[in-house]
């Protein structure tokens, strides 16, 4: 009897052996094959998922920043991630709202903005001043409170890979640019220049701009940008080397210090080192020079800086002015030294200036050209045909001169509207 039970007993070890899974450890394999990695089970998953964050200007000149949630990231309208939920949104019997990780913390701006909010919110200097543990309200001290209170607080900036502006991940958007095979996107971080608009830095009272720019250091106090972000016209914006177009650095955003946004920007597109990412710089170079108090454009129009003017066209083939800003084009590589082009600047007074470009020049008048047209108001390029014709004026001797010009009341806009040139 002893003799049949062990049989039977061992029979049923065997059954067990043969049947159960192997405790053995799996490796899982993602299945892409174009990956093809291996991962073990306790690797850790990355939220590929994040909010798109967009800044909204708004008619004070601030900015306010709105999110939009996908999945279960904060924002979205499907109630994934809300604290208290059962889907590994918050851990279970937190009470201080902390986030886990892998929880989203929110961008830079939101946290930027929130900062700001928090500051403005407080009745008197002292508290002000308690706020950023400093007597002045400047940017190196916002910055620091920034990266150590409100955003990462390691007092790091945070890959472009990682952070949008105004609503276009920002790594996405450097990609566009003629030099993106010069760049590695994976070094490059997303600072934030935070500039009191009245430049008083004891001036609790002041508002702000926001004003992101790309360095090559995730550290706190880097100046050296590659990109800038134009607060305005809701670009990015590259710097240029003035000798060979290649992407260069330019510390221009420490000069946010003491002079506006505007003028920096105008100033560094004039001397041709500053361009919009993706987009043609001729008719931004036009463009800027009626900014700059120092060109012959501003010059021609204003003369004395009165800030007014009764000048109403500007044209490239005039011997007294056009001819000189065709030089400094060439002498700033806005365009080629052989290049073939004709401009004409109008001033449509109230409505801002209408900048006409045509990519050749036939040396005689012509019928329906294509043209591009911009007006400095609006900020809107506009594809369409012009005619050519002869005009005449008088040089600096009082000579009669022949010179062809665009005839811009004869501007015919396509059914297609272009963004630039």
């Amino acid at each position: 009897m002893r003799e049949k039970l062990f049989y039977i007993v061992a029979a049923m070890a065997c059954l067990l052996f043969f049947t159960l899974p192997s405790c053995a450890t799996h490796d899982v394999f993602d299945n892409n094959p174009v990956q093809g990695y291996e991962m073990d089970l306790t690797d850790g998953f990355v939220d590929t998922n994040p909010v798109n964050n967009m800044i909204v200007q708004n008619s004070a000149g601030g900015s306010s920043v709105s999110s939009k949630g996908n999945g279960n990231n904060p924002g979205g309208d499907d109630g994934g991630g809300t604290p208290g939920d059962d889907d590994g949104g918050s851990t279970p019997g937190d009470d201080d709202g902390g986030s886990t990780p892998g929880d989203d913390v929110g961008s830079l701006m939101e946290n930027a903005e929130k900062m700001i909010a928090d500051f403005q919110a407080l009745q008197t200097k002292e508290e002000k001043k308690a706020f950023l543990n400093h007597n002045a309200f400047s940017n190196d001290q916002f910055q620091a409170k920034l990266l150590t209170a409100y955003f990462n607080k390691d007092d790091q900036w945070p890959s472009v890979s990682d952070e949008s502006v105004n609503g276009v991940n920002v790594a996405d958007a450097l990609m566009k640019s003629e030099n993106k095979d010069k760049f590695n996107t994976d070094t490059l971080y997303l600072s934030l220049y935070i500039q009191n608009n009245d430049n008083v830095e004891d001036n609790e009272n002041g508002t702000f701009n926001l004003i992101p720019y790309v360095t090559a250091s995730s550290n706190r106090g880097g100046w050296n940008a590659y990109f800038v972000y134009d607060i305005e016209n809701r670009k990015w914006m590259e710097f240029i080397h003035s000798y060979n177009g290649g992407p260069d650095t330019n510390a221009l955003v420490a000069g946010l210090h003491t002079q506006s946004w505007a003028d920096l920007r105008d100033e560094a597109i004039y001397n041709g080192t500053l361009r919009y990412v993706g987009e043609d710089p001729k008719i931004h170079w036009l463009e800027a020079g009626l900014n700059v108090t120092r060109s012959v454009s501003y010059g021609y129009y204003y003369g004395s800086g009165s800030g007014s003017t009764t000048k109403t066209q500007l044209d490239s083939e005039g011997v007294n002015f056009g001819q000189i800003m065709n030089k400094e084009m060439v002498d700033t590589k806005i365009v080629q030294k052989n290049e073939a082009f004709i401009w004409r600047i109008f001033n449509a007074k109230n409505d801002g200036f209408n900048i006409f470009w045509v990519a050749e020049n036939p040396g005689q008048s012509a019928l329906s050209v294509d043209c591009v047209k911009y007006n400095t108001k609006d900020k809107e390029f506009v594809s369409g045909t012009v005619n050519l014709i002869w005009d005449d004026m008088k040089d600096t001797n009082q000579n009669d001169v022949q010179y062809l010009r665009i005839d811009g009341g004869s501007f015919v806009e396509s059914e297609v509207e272009s963004e630039n040139l």
